[in-house]
């Protein structure tokens, strides 16, 4: 029986409120505590990063579909959903395959074309909520820095530099995004920390990219995500996310617990969200915002997410 819970801490800064490398044929690439595998953190970075960045380009739109048993949703959430339906997006796959990525990796082929000459090729397939697969290659290579490798006594530090580009296909269209990464290992009396930044930016708006933070040891990770949008032709931070990645092995059911705290004129607001699995095309959400507890059902439908609040009001986000 085991449990995922990620804790999640938001400020925003300018809006109110986001190893070695192994080759296979095919394996199992699951984020856990219990081992450093620095190709799925940089799997999970890459396509939880391209999720939030493809919904920036996205329009809010709502349909309010309820048989009037409400007219609006409760006030308590009412200025906490577009928030909700962001990370639903920025972490849907991650919910539906119970922390487990279907990856390919290999070394790319003349059949590769333009990106043949990369080093590393690792295909990735996540479910989403319509029942359709995303799929995100990544070509990158990487290297050891110069003077890379430092020993110091009982310590030995290794740092090496990552580079190359994601494209991620979902319902027949193609999204490319340029990564970076810097990689420093420490292993010391047989304990070994790891701490990556890696940056996910688009190609179409290199203003628009998320810079991820990540160290971790044998027992957890943690992961810290750096927002930056286009603002007047220029890129800034917008929000700081801090990530905790838990394994409980007493639940084989996956949760995450999302806390959302924004910063607006010295104001603190803080939210937790508690997202559950449903089925594979809806979660549950329990939202704790001060003495204040509610509960959302959200469905994907063709039209987007349904929403379904404890009032009786149903909406139809995208």
């Amino acid at each position: 029986m085991k449990k995922f819970l990620i804790l999640i801490v938001c400020v925003a800064m300018i809006l109110p409120c986001t190893f070695s490398l192994v080759a296979c044929k095919k394996k199992k690439t699951q984020i856990k505590p219990s081992g450093v595998d620095a190709q799925a953190i940089y799997t999970f970075a890459a396509l939880t990063s391209a999720a939030s960045l493809s919904s920036e380009n996205e329009q809010l739109t709502n349909f309010n579909v309820a048989e009037l048993i409400a007219e609006s949703r409760p006030a308590e959430v009412e200025n906490d959903i577009e928030n909700l339906l962001e990370y639903v997006k920025m972490f849907e796959g991650f919910l539906l395959s119970n922390g487990t990525f279907n990856s390919q990796t290999s070394k790319p082929t003349e059949a590769d074309g333009e990106f043949s000459s990369y080093s590393t090729k690792t295909v990735t397939t996540l479910p989403d909520m319509s029942g359709k697969s995303v799929v995100y290659t990544m070509y990158y290579n990487e290297t050891e820095k110069e003077n890379g490798t430092i020993v110091d006594d009982d310590e030995i530090e290794v740092s090496t530099n990552l580079n190359g580009i994601l494209i991620v296909e979902k319902n027949e269209e193609l999204s490319k995004f340029d990564i970076i990464g810097e990689k420093i290992v420490e292993i010391e009396d047989n304990e070994t920390e790891v701490s990556i930044e890696f940056t996910t930016r688009s190609v179409t708006n290199p203003n628009e990219y998320i810079v991820v933070e990540q160290e971790s040891e044998m027992n957890e990770f943690e992961f810290e995500y750096y927002v930056y949008h286009n603002v007047d032709g220029k890129a800034k931070l917008v929000s700081k996310t801090e990530i905790e990645i838990e394994d409980d092995l007493e639940d084989n059911e996956k949760k995450v617990e999302l806390e959302f705290i924004s910063l607006v004129n010295g104001v603190k607001n803080e939210i937790v969200y508690e997202i559950e699995k449903l089925s594979n095309n809806s979660l549950e959400v329990e939202y704790f915002k001060s003495n204040i507890k509610s509960r959302i059902i959200i469905t994907k439908t063709e039209g987007g997410y349904q929403f379904a609040y404890e009032n009786g009001y149903t909406e139809i986000l995208s």
